[in-house]
Protein backbone atom coordinates (compact mmCIF):
# COMPACT_ATOMS: atom_id res chain seq x y z
CA UNK A 1 0.00 0.00 0.00
CA UNK A 2 1.12 3.56 -0.67
CA UNK A 3 2.60 5.54 2.21
CA UNK A 4 0.48 8.47 1.08
CA UNK A 5 -2.27 8.99 3.64
CA UNK A 6 -4.36 11.28 1.42
CA UNK A 7 -7.97 10.17 1.10
CA UNK A 8 -9.10 9.73 -2.51
CA UNK A 9 -12.64 8.55 -1.62
CA UNK A 10 -14.73 9.89 1.26
CA UNK A 11 -18.24 8.69 2.02
CA UNK A 12 -20.37 10.70 4.46
CA UNK A 13 -23.62 9.43 6.00
CA UNK A 14 -24.54 7.61 2.79
CA UNK A 15 -28.01 6.12 2.62
CA UNK A 16 -29.73 4.40 -0.30
CA UNK A 17 -33.38 3.37 -0.14
CA UNK A 18 -35.24 1.65 -2.99
CA UNK A 19 -39.00 1.84 -3.35
CA UNK A 20 -40.53 -1.52 -4.25
CA UNK A 21 -44.27 -1.09 -4.53
CA UNK A 22 -45.43 0.32 -1.23
CA UNK A 23 -42.38 -0.91 0.65
CA UNK A 24 -39.01 0.75 1.21
CA UNK A 25 -35.86 -1.39 1.11
CA UNK A 26 -32.78 0.06 2.79
CA UNK A 27 -29.79 -1.01 0.70
CA UNK A 28 -27.22 1.20 2.46
CA UNK A 29 -27.69 2.50 5.96
CA UNK A 30 -25.67 5.57 6.99
CA UNK A 31 -22.32 4.48 5.53
CA UNK A 32 -19.17 6.42 6.48
CA UNK A 33 -15.95 5.38 4.80
CA UNK A 34 -12.56 6.74 3.72
CA UNK A 35 -10.26 5.08 1.18
CA UNK A 36 -6.68 6.28 0.76
CA UNK A 37 -4.78 6.99 -2.42
CA UNK A 38 -2.92 3.91 -3.63
CA UNK A 39 -4.85 1.58 -1.32
CA UNK A 40 -6.13 -1.85 -2.35
CA UNK A 41 -9.48 -1.99 -0.56
CA UNK A 42 -11.92 -4.89 -0.61
CA UNK A 43 -15.64 -4.48 0.03
CA UNK A 44 -16.70 -7.92 1.17
CA UNK A 45 -20.23 -9.23 1.54
CA UNK A 46 -22.69 -11.92 0.60
CA UNK A 47 -25.45 -11.48 -1.97
CA UNK A 48 -27.86 -8.79 -0.78
CA UNK A 49 -25.36 -7.20 1.61
CA UNK A 50 -25.28 -3.92 -0.33
CA UNK A 51 -21.74 -4.23 -1.67
CA UNK A 52 -22.63 -3.72 -5.35
CA UNK A 53 -24.91 -0.82 -4.44
CA UNK A 54 -22.01 0.77 -2.56
CA UNK A 55 -19.73 0.33 -5.58
CA UNK A 56 -22.34 2.01 -7.79
CA UNK A 57 -22.44 4.91 -5.34
CA UNK A 58 -18.66 5.25 -5.20
CA UNK A 59 -18.44 5.26 -8.99
CA UNK A 60 -21.30 7.71 -9.43
CA UNK A 61 -23.46 5.19 -11.27
CA UNK A 62 -26.38 5.83 -8.89
CA UNK A 63 -27.53 8.80 -6.81
CA UNK A 64 -27.80 8.39 -3.02
CA UNK A 65 -31.06 8.92 -1.15
CA UNK A 66 -29.06 11.05 1.27
CA UNK A 67 -25.44 11.66 2.18
CA UNK A 68 -22.51 12.26 -0.15
CA UNK A 69 -19.60 10.63 -1.99
CA UNK A 70 -16.44 12.67 -2.55
CA UNK A 71 -13.74 11.78 -5.05
CA UNK A 72 -10.88 13.98 -3.96
CA UNK A 73 -12.63 17.23 -3.10
CA UNK A 74 -15.47 16.77 -5.60
CA UNK A 75 -18.92 15.84 -4.29
CA UNK A 76 -19.93 13.61 -7.20
CA UNK A 77 -23.37 13.03 -5.65
CA UNK A 78 -24.33 16.53 -6.80
CA UNK A 79 -22.98 16.18 -10.36
CA UNK A 80 -25.33 16.12 -13.34
CA UNK A 81 -25.30 12.97 -15.52
CA UNK A 82 -23.28 14.69 -18.23
CA UNK A 83 -20.71 15.98 -15.76
CA UNK A 84 -20.50 12.56 -14.12
CA UNK A 85 -19.88 10.86 -17.46
CA UNK A 86 -16.96 13.16 -18.19
CA UNK A 87 -15.62 12.75 -14.66
CA UNK A 88 -15.67 8.96 -14.92
CA UNK A 89 -13.89 9.03 -18.27
CA UNK A 90 -11.04 11.06 -16.78
CA UNK A 91 -10.72 9.48 -13.34
CA UNK A 92 -12.25 6.00 -13.13
CA UNK A 93 -11.64 2.58 -14.65
CA UNK A 94 -13.94 -0.46 -14.42
CA UNK A 95 -13.37 -4.21 -14.47
CA UNK A 96 -16.53 -6.31 -14.80
CA UNK A 97 -17.36 -9.92 -14.03
CA UNK A 98 -18.82 -10.41 -17.53
CA UNK A 99 -15.86 -8.59 -19.21
CA UNK A 100 -18.14 -6.17 -21.15
CA UNK A 101 -16.00 -6.26 -24.29
CA UNK A 102 -17.38 -5.23 -27.67
CA UNK A 103 -17.45 -8.46 -29.68
CA UNK A 104 -17.05 -6.70 -33.03
CA UNK A 105 -13.74 -5.11 -31.97
CA UNK A 106 -10.26 -6.62 -31.61
CA UNK A 107 -8.36 -6.67 -28.32
CA UNK A 108 -6.39 -3.55 -29.31
CA UNK A 109 -9.55 -1.70 -30.31
CA UNK A 110 -11.33 -2.61 -27.06
CA UNK A 111 -8.40 -1.48 -24.92
CA UNK A 112 -7.90 1.77 -26.84
CA UNK A 113 -11.50 2.94 -26.34
CA UNK A 114 -10.94 4.93 -23.08
CA UNK A 115 -8.17 6.86 -24.85
CA UNK A 116 -10.62 8.21 -27.43
CA UNK A 117 -12.02 10.55 -24.76
CA UNK A 118 -8.57 12.06 -24.29
CA UNK A 119 -8.47 13.29 -27.88
CA UNK A 120 -5.60 10.97 -28.76
CA UNK A 121 -4.86 9.99 -32.35
CA UNK A 122 -5.75 6.47 -33.46
CA UNK A 123 -2.10 5.57 -34.04
CA UNK A 124 -1.07 6.62 -30.54
CA UNK A 125 -4.14 4.97 -28.97
CA UNK A 126 -3.43 1.63 -30.57
CA UNK A 127 0.28 1.84 -29.70
CA UNK A 128 -0.56 2.35 -26.01
CA UNK A 129 -3.23 -0.35 -26.15
CA UNK A 130 -0.76 -2.84 -27.66
CA UNK A 131 1.75 -1.99 -24.93
CA UNK A 132 -0.85 -2.62 -22.21
CA UNK A 133 -1.89 -5.92 -23.76
CA UNK A 134 1.75 -7.04 -23.74
CA UNK A 135 1.91 -6.05 -20.07
CA UNK A 136 -0.96 -8.42 -19.27
CA UNK A 137 0.54 -11.25 -21.31
CA UNK A 138 -1.53 -10.90 -24.49
CA UNK A 139 1.10 -9.71 -26.93
CA UNK A 140 0.14 -12.49 -29.34
CA UNK A 141 -3.60 -11.72 -29.17
CA UNK A 142 -3.64 -8.09 -30.31
CA UNK A 143 -5.91 -8.65 -33.31
CA UNK A 144 -8.09 -11.35 -31.76
CA UNK A 145 -11.75 -10.67 -31.06
CA UNK A 146 -13.42 -11.67 -27.76
CA UNK A 147 -15.02 -14.77 -29.29
CA UNK A 148 -11.54 -16.01 -30.20
CA UNK A 149 -10.27 -15.79 -26.62
CA UNK A 150 -10.78 -17.73 -23.39
CA UNK A 151 -12.50 -16.21 -20.35
CA UNK A 152 -9.17 -15.51 -18.68
CA UNK A 153 -7.84 -13.80 -21.81
CA UNK A 154 -10.98 -11.68 -22.13
CA UNK A 155 -10.64 -10.56 -18.52
CA UNK A 156 -7.01 -9.61 -19.16
CA UNK A 157 -8.25 -7.42 -22.02
CA UNK A 158 -10.72 -5.90 -19.56
CA UNK A 159 -7.91 -5.21 -17.09
CA UNK A 160 -5.75 -3.60 -19.78
CA UNK A 161 -8.73 -1.42 -20.80
CA UNK A 162 -9.31 -0.34 -17.18
CA UNK A 163 -5.69 0.69 -16.61
CA UNK A 164 -4.66 2.05 -20.01
CA UNK A 165 -5.77 5.65 -19.37
CA UNK A 166 -4.12 5.61 -15.89
CA UNK A 167 -7.28 6.51 -13.93
CA UNK A 168 -7.00 7.55 -10.28
CA UNK A 169 -9.35 4.74 -9.21
CA UNK A 170 -10.12 1.29 -10.61
CA UNK A 171 -13.29 -0.50 -9.50
CA UNK A 172 -13.64 -4.26 -9.94
CA UNK A 173 -17.01 -5.94 -9.41
CA UNK A 174 -16.58 -9.72 -8.85
CA UNK A 175 -13.83 -9.71 -11.52
CA UNK A 176 -13.03 -13.42 -11.25
CA UNK A 177 -16.57 -14.77 -10.93
CA UNK A 178 -16.41 -16.56 -14.30
CA UNK A 179 -12.82 -17.83 -14.02
CA UNK A 180 -11.20 -21.05 -12.82
CA UNK A 181 -8.96 -21.13 -9.74
CA UNK A 182 -5.62 -20.90 -11.56
CA UNK A 183 -6.75 -18.00 -13.74
CA UNK A 184 -8.32 -16.27 -10.72
CA UNK A 185 -4.95 -16.19 -8.94
CA UNK A 186 -3.21 -14.86 -12.07
CA UNK A 187 -5.84 -12.15 -12.59
CA UNK A 188 -5.81 -11.03 -8.93
CA UNK A 189 -2.03 -10.78 -8.85
CA UNK A 190 -2.08 -8.85 -12.12
CA UNK A 191 -4.66 -6.28 -10.94
CA UNK A 192 -2.92 -5.67 -7.62
CA UNK A 193 0.50 -5.38 -9.26
CA UNK A 194 -0.69 -2.87 -11.86
CA UNK A 195 -2.48 -0.68 -9.33
CA UNK A 196 0.57 -0.60 -7.07
CA UNK A 197 2.99 0.15 -9.89
CA UNK A 198 1.00 3.28 -10.76
CA UNK A 199 -0.07 4.20 -7.18
CA UNK A 200 -3.72 3.82 -8.21
CA UNK A 201 -6.53 3.14 -5.78
CA UNK A 202 -8.06 -0.29 -6.42
CA UNK A 203 -11.49 -1.10 -4.98
CA UNK A 204 -12.51 -4.75 -5.22
CA UNK A 205 -16.08 -5.91 -4.56
CA UNK A 206 -16.49 -9.62 -3.84
CA UNK A 207 -18.20 -12.28 -1.74
CA UNK A 208 -15.04 -14.43 -1.73
CA UNK A 209 -12.85 -14.22 1.39
CA UNK A 210 -9.89 -15.67 -0.50
CA UNK A 211 -9.99 -12.77 -2.95
CA UNK A 212 -10.34 -10.31 -0.05
CA UNK A 213 -6.99 -11.61 1.23
CA UNK A 214 -5.25 -9.80 -1.66
CA UNK A 215 -6.32 -6.41 -0.26
CA UNK A 216 -4.59 -4.03 2.15
CA UNK A 217 -7.89 -3.51 3.90
CA UNK A 218 -11.18 -5.39 4.16
CA UNK A 219 -14.52 -3.63 4.70
CA UNK A 220 -17.35 -6.09 5.44
CA UNK A 221 -21.01 -5.29 4.77
CA UNK A 222 -24.12 -7.04 6.10
CA UNK A 223 -27.63 -5.76 5.35
CA UNK A 224 -26.36 -2.38 4.21
CA UNK A 225 -24.22 -1.77 7.30
CA UNK A 226 -20.44 -1.82 7.72
CA UNK A 227 -19.85 -4.38 10.46
CA UNK A 228 -16.05 -4.42 10.28
CA UNK A 229 -13.24 -2.40 8.72
CA UNK A 230 -9.83 -3.96 9.28
CA UNK A 231 -6.30 -3.67 7.83
CA UNK A 232 -4.86 -6.74 6.13
CA UNK A 233 -1.38 -7.87 5.14
CA UNK A 234 -1.95 -8.77 1.50
CA UNK A 235 -1.40 -12.37 0.43
CA UNK A 236 1.03 -11.06 -2.19
CA UNK A 237 3.10 -9.25 0.47
CA UNK A 238 3.18 -12.33 2.70
CA UNK A 239 4.35 -14.55 -0.16
CA UNK A 240 7.02 -12.00 -1.15
CA UNK A 241 8.28 -11.84 2.44
CA UNK A 242 8.50 -15.62 2.52
CA UNK A 243 10.44 -15.68 -0.77
CA UNK A 244 12.87 -13.06 0.55
CA UNK A 245 13.53 -15.15 3.65
CA UNK A 246 14.24 -18.23 1.53
CA UNK A 247 16.52 -16.29 -0.83
CA UNK A 248 18.48 -14.49 1.90
CA UNK A 249 20.81 -16.72 3.99
CA UNK A 250 21.85 -13.66 6.02
CA UNK A 251 18.24 -12.93 6.93
CA UNK A 252 17.70 -16.58 7.81
CA UNK A 253 20.90 -16.53 9.94
CA UNK A 254 19.74 -13.34 11.67
CA UNK A 255 16.39 -14.94 12.43
CA UNK A 256 18.17 -18.01 13.83
CA UNK A 257 20.34 -15.75 16.01
CA UNK A 258 17.27 -13.88 17.20
CA UNK A 259 15.57 -17.18 18.01
CA UNK A 260 18.73 -18.41 19.82
CA UNK A 261 19.05 -15.18 21.80
CA UNK A 262 15.37 -15.35 22.66
CA UNK A 263 15.79 -18.90 23.96
CA UNK A 264 18.86 -17.86 25.98
CA UNK A 265 17.00 -14.90 27.42
CA UNK A 266 14.06 -17.12 28.29
CA UNK A 267 16.39 -19.65 29.97
CA UNK A 268 18.05 -16.84 31.98
CA UNK A 269 14.66 -15.59 33.11
CA UNK A 270 13.66 -19.08 34.20
CA UNK A 271 16.94 -19.47 36.10
CA UNK A 272 16.44 -16.10 37.78
CA UNK A 273 12.91 -17.05 38.78
CA UNK A 274 14.14 -20.37 40.16
CA UNK A 275 16.91 -18.61 42.10
CA UNK A 276 14.48 -16.11 43.61
CA UNK A 277 12.09 -18.94 44.38
CA UNK A 278 14.85 -20.88 46.16
CA UNK A 279 15.85 -17.81 48.17
CA UNK A 280 12.27 -17.25 49.25
CA UNK A 281 11.89 -20.92 50.16
CA UNK A 282 15.08 -20.88 52.25
CA UNK A 283 14.03 -17.64 53.90
CA UNK A 284 10.66 -19.09 54.78
CA UNK A 285 12.31 -22.22 56.21
CA UNK A 286 14.66 -20.09 58.30
CA UNK A 287 11.77 -18.03 59.59
CA UNK A 288 9.85 -21.19 60.43
CA UNK A 289 12.88 -22.68 62.23
CA UNK A 290 13.39 -19.41 64.08
CA UNK A 291 9.81 -19.40 65.17
CA UNK A 292 10.20 -23.04 66.33
CA UNK A 293 13.28 -22.15 68.38
CA UNK A 294 11.55 -19.17 69.92
CA UNK A 295 8.62 -21.41 70.79
CA UNK A 296 10.91 -23.96 72.53
CA UNK A 297 12.67 -21.25 74.55
CA UNK A 298 9.35 -19.86 75.65
CA UNK A 299 8.17 -23.32 76.70
CA UNK A 300 11.36 -23.89 78.79
CA UNK A 301 10.97 -20.50 80.47
CA UNK A 302 7.36 -21.32 81.40
CA UNK A 303 8.37 -24.68 82.90
CA UNK A 304 11.15 -23.05 84.99
CA UNK A 305 8.72 -20.41 86.22
CA UNK A 306 6.20 -23.07 87.34
CA UNK A 307 9.02 -25.00 89.16
CA UNK A 308 10.08 -21.93 91.11
CA UNK A 309 6.52 -21.29 92.22
CA UNK A 310 6.24 -24.84 93.53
Amino acid sequence: MSENSENIITVKNLRKVYKIGKESVVALNNINLEIRKGEVCCILGTSGSGKSTLLNQLAGLEKPTSGAVYIGKSNISKFSENRLAGFRQRNIGFIFQSYNLLTALTAVENVSMPLMFKGMSKKKREKLAAFMLKQVGLGSRLTHKPTQMSGGQQQRVGIARAFVAKPKIVFADEPTGNLDTKTTIEVMELMVRMSRENNQTFVLVTHDKELADYADRIVTLIDGNIISDVPNVSKIDREKAMENRLESPELEENEENIEKNTKNSTRMVYELVESISDELTNKNKAEINGESLNSSDLQNENEEERGNKQ
